[in-house]
Formats: C-alpha cells, structure tokens, sequence
C-alpha cells in the first residue's frame, strides 16, 4: 500500500531504495494491477492515495512464505515504522509488525497502549490478554527505559481484573505495580489505590492497613496530587472497615485539606472526596450525610464521564434508600445497576447490586426468593475471591435462615462470617449478634450472651456500627429476655430506640423519617419490644 505518487512513502516501504529501484517497482505493481493479482482500493486512503491488496488470500500467503526470514522481518519492521509515523493502523496491528520484525520494545510500547485502549473501551478480557502479552515482551529484553511501562501494565491488569471481579490476580498486579513504582509518583498512588481495594475485599487487612498508614505521609509529585487524593480517600474507607474510626477520621481531615481547592483536581478525585464523606457517615449512622455523601458522588461520577464508578455508586445509594426503610427506591436503583453492571462487564458490582436486592426482597417478606439471590452472591464471592464481602453476605443469610425456622442453619451462617470478619470489627459485631440471635432460638441462653455482649463491647468502642447497630442492640435485648434478665433487656431497649429516634429525627424528609421508623425491621421490633416492657410494667 502507499501513495504511488510520494518517493518518501514508497522508500519508507521499500528500504531507502533509489529512484531507479522505486520506479521498477512501480512498473511491477502496475503489471501485477493489470494481471489481476492485485486491486486497487480507495477505501480508507486518504485523498490522492490508492491502496493495493492481494485479490486473493492464497496469493498473499505465497508471497508471503517466498520471502526470505529477514526480509520477512524487514518488511514488518518496516510496515511498522510505516504505520507508526502515518498515524494510521491499530495498535495492535502495528505492535504485531513490531514483533514480527524482532523490534519486542516498540512492540511493547503499542501492545500497552492497545491493552489501555481496550480497558478504556471496557474490553477486559482483551485489556489483560494484551498486557500479559506486553509483559512477555519485556521478560524477553527488560531494558530499564521498561520500567515505567512495566508498571502500567501491571496496573492495567489491576484495573481489568477489579471490575472482572477476580480479586486475587487484582492484588497480585496491583503489589507488583506499587513495589516497582517511584514513591509519590502518580502510578505509584494510583497502584496503592488498586492494592487497598483489593486487599479489603479479599480480606487481608494486614497488607491493607500498611500500605495505608503510608499513603498520608509520602510527599506527591506535582503531577500526582489528583492520584494522591483519590488513594489517601480508599485508605479512610479501608481504615472505616478496620474499626480505626479515630484514624480514618483523621484521615479524612487531611482530605479536606488536599481537595480544599477542588477547582484544582481532576474530576474523579473530586467524586472520591464526596464518597468519602458518605463513607464516613454512613459509618457514624449518619443518614442524611450518608444519603448526600453518596449522592453526590454518583452525580460527580456521571459529570466526569466515569460510567463505571457511577454504576457502583448507584448501588451504594440504593444501599442507602434501604437503611431508611425505602425499599421501593432501593430497588429500582438497584436493579438499574444490576442491568447497568451486567452491561458493562463490572462482575463484582453486579454482586453488590444483587446483594442488597436480596435484602429489599427480605424487607418486603419474600424470604425464598431473597435467600435464593444471597446464596448466588456467595457462590460469585467465592469465585472473585471477595472473602469480606461473602462474609457479610452470610450475615443476611442467618437472618434469613431464621425467619425461616432455621436457628441451626442460621448459627452454622453466623459462626463463618464471624470467624472470617476478624479484621474488620464492625461487620463482625452483625455477625456475632446474628449468632446470639441463632442461639436464643435454640435456647442455648448462656452462648448467647456471650455472643451479644461481645457485639455490644464492639459498638461500644466504636460508637456507631453502619446497618448493623440495630442488629446488635435487638440481639443483646433478646438474649437478656430469654435469660429473664428484664433490667438488663429494658437498659439496653431504652438505649437502643433512644438511638434510633436521634438518628430519625436528623432526616428532613417526613416520609423517609416514617419509614426508617416503621419499614427497618430491626428499629420495628426495638420499639414493639421497648412499648411490650412498658406495658408489662
């Protein structure tokens, strides 16, 4: 191909051929045209070019296999070269021509930028069969000017396999990027970012938790204030699910000083910040923070193009609609994601979005059809590796379990998430007081005081336990009922709906403040039960 009328195209082609040389291959060409072995195409030329292919395959092929093994890489290299410097052709059409030229390092530099093409376009599977194959490229010379392609690669691979839902090769890309990354530099906090993530959902807090006290302190690069803000904003999150909420706090208010001038930061940054902030309410049992928190964050995503964080931030706002008790609105947001996640290929977001529908279906009585989507979630938690998140899953199947009449099945669920949420104190306290709650059933009275009051010494040094505080407050309440323990059980009912009204009373909106009285089954039955020990007084 090339325009017949431009010696500079055709020597590029040719090898730097003379005059003479590039006006016999003309003449070849044309008689080649005539004879019909080639075509003259139009199509994509630009005007005053034509373009000539073989007419048949079997023709290429052998003209192909007739050509010597270097004059074979010649021609790659040069059709490469070609490509390159015309700004036409694939990238992966032009690092295939690099490879087949002998030319691995301008081979890797296009396969990683077809790999980041891909993973832009959502095309995760190519995204990572790209980058693998980018990274065999540069095992094969490893020169140092690699390096800084080494690390995007890896965190391609991080990126692709997060929204694919495969947590453990996540953490595996997402270590190797930070460990090769220079400290402060923009790929260097956008790697941390990527192992926070991951470490979280599989549950290895250890990892988590050291790249997070690290993250606050390193100076960023000019270049990397808006990466630096988004990390230091997932290691607050990460440092809320530990149960460090004086540390994440303290986090957060360095946050504050970071994105002081949002005017300055790159629009994802600034929708961290806001989901930060719902964070940190949602943990305090902050409901209107949590509502505008999150809120915010989905419509921040949606302004900066960012389709993917948006579609997760849609599930954290339905999450929210069913912590005030409005499981119509939490279920269309939901479902919306759900579709939305199965569209764009976010495996591990379409498992949230299932997740919390299986708690609206729960809400709302259909307790088969909720304990049906709870188990699926739990089967893809396994296979995506997110240990924390099937742990929490199994939380809601206890209490499943039990309006079923299952107090058996509802302790076996209980006892594994407990024993897997070790690192992270606040979900464990759901998981312990589902446990006494499984037991009381049973009338093993004494295991599950036990189970109560150690939930209970969790909210107590926390303060505020996200979803889960209801949940604990009725578990130590039955459990002290059941021992006939009614000083006890009435101290911890008063305590409780004190609670629940002061977090009732801060929403503005009339019928959201109703139903989070009314429709949340945990505030429900913690004010039956207190109006019960009234009357029986």
């Amino acid at each position: 191909s090339g325009d017949w009328s431009s010696d500079v195209c055709s020597s590029d082609l040719l090898g730097g051929s003379s005059p003479l040389d590039l006006d016999e291959t003309r003449r070849g060409l044309a008689r080649l045209v005539d004879r019909e072995a080639l075509d003259r195409r139009n199509a994509g030329a630009t005007p005053g070019e034509s373009r000539l292919a073989f007419r048949h395959a079997l023709l290429r092929e052998a003209a192909y296999a007739a050509l010597t093994d270097e004059d074979r890489r010649l021609g790659h290299r040069l059709a490469g070269a070609w490509l390159e410097s015309s700004g036409e052709g694939e990238a992966v059409t032009i690092a295939a021509h690099f490879e087949r030229g002998g030319e691995p390092e301008r081979a890797v530099k296009w396969l990683s930028r077809g790999a980041e093409q891909a993973l832009e376009g959502g095309d995760f599977a190519n995204a990572l069969a790209l980058a693998q194959r980018a990274l065999v490229g540069i095992a094969s010379e490893a020169p140092r000017s690699m390096d800084l392609v080494l690390v995007g690669l890896h965190l391609i691979l991080a990126e692709a396999h997060r929204w694919r839902g495969a947590f453990e090769e996540a953490e595996r890309a997402a270590l190797q990027a930070a460990s090769a990354a220079r400290p402060g530099s923009l790929p260097w906090f956008r790697a941390v970012d990527e192992v926070l993530g991951a470490s979280l959902r599989r549950g290895n807090m250890d990892i988590g938790l050291s790249w997070a006290a690290m993250v606050s302190e390193v100076a960023e690069e000019p270049s990397a204030r808006s990466a630096k803000v988004v990390c230091v904003c997932s290691a607050a999150r990460l440092l809320f699910h530990a149960g460090q909420y004086a540390d994440a706090a303290a986090m957060t208010e360095r946050i504050r000083g970071l994105a002081e001038d949002r005017q300055t930061l790159e629009p994802r940054a600034v929708a961290e910040v806001e989901r930060l902030f719902g964070a940190m309410a949602r943990h305090r049992g902050d409901l209107v923070g949590d509502l505008n928190g999150y809120g915010a964050a989905l419509t921040a995503f949606e302004r900066a193009g960012d389709a993917r964080n948006a579609c997760n931030m849609q599930v954290s706002l339905g999450f929210t609609y069913i912590q005030v008790g409005d499981y119509e609105r939490a279920r269309g947001a939901l479902e919306a994601a759900e579709g939305r996640a199965e569209r764009l290929g976010l495996s591990s977001v379409a498992t949230r979005a299932r997740q919390n529908l299986g708690l609206v279906l729960a809400a709302l009585g259909d307790v088969e059809a909720a304990r049906a989507i709870e188990e699926r979630v739990v089967a893809e938690c396994r296979v995506q590796g997110n240990a924390r998140f099937e742990a929490w899953t199994r939380i809601y199947l206890s209490a499943l379990a039990l309006a079923a009449n299952r107090p058996v099945d509802a302790e076996r669920e209980a006892r594994t998430a407990a024993d897997a949420l070790l690192g992270t104190p606040p979900a464990r306290a759901g998981a312990l007081a589902s446990l006494a709650r499984a037991l009381v059933a049973q009338n093993r009275l004494a295991e599950a005081e036990r189970a109560s009051d150690a939930a209970l010494r969790i909210l107590d040094e926390l303060g505020a336990i996200e979803e889960l505080e209801g949940l604990v407050f009725l578990a130590a309440a039955e459990s002290a009922l059941a021992s006939r323990q009614s000083g006890r059980a009435r101290t911890v009912l008063e305590r409780a709906c004190r609670r629940v009204h002061e977090r009732a009373a801060s929403i503005d909106d009339a019928a959201l403040r109703v139903s989070f009285l009314e429709r949340v089954p945990e505030n429900r039955a913690l004010l039956a039960l207190l109006a019960e020990q009234s009357t029986s007084r």
